[in-house]
């Protein structure tokens, strides 16, 4: 996958910019150490960024290839699930969830 510019895939590369402020904002706070976002779409990479350090105590910076330890898949398969009845108009974002829960 290459990376192309963000317009090309039809993202706003001036929105994808609060990504990376919104990180730095959570690593000045120390709620991140650091951490890595991509934006992919139809195999073209709009948007690949790391922020911080990937080991803070030696000062290691987080790279494009730092591996991660994923404790808990349920939020990230249930929301990739859900977007996907968003998108197949099965269901709305404005939905409340009692309605799918009766």
């Amino acid at each position: 996958m290459n990376q192309c510019a963000s317009e090309e895939v039809g993202f706003s590369s001036q929105r994808l910019q609060v990504i990376g402020q919104q990180m730095e904002k959570y690593m000045a706070q120390g709620t991140l150490a650091g951490a890595v976002s991509l934006i992919c779409l139809d195999g073209k990479i709009s948007h690949f960024e790391c922020f911080g350090y990937r080991d803070v105590a030696s000062q290691t910076p987080m790279t494009r290839d730092s591996l991660f330890r994923i404790y808990s898949m349920t939020k990230p398969v249930t929301s990739a699930a859900l977007m996907v009845l968003v998108e197949e108009g099965i269901v709305a974002l404005h939905h409340p969830v009692l309605r799918f829960l009766v």
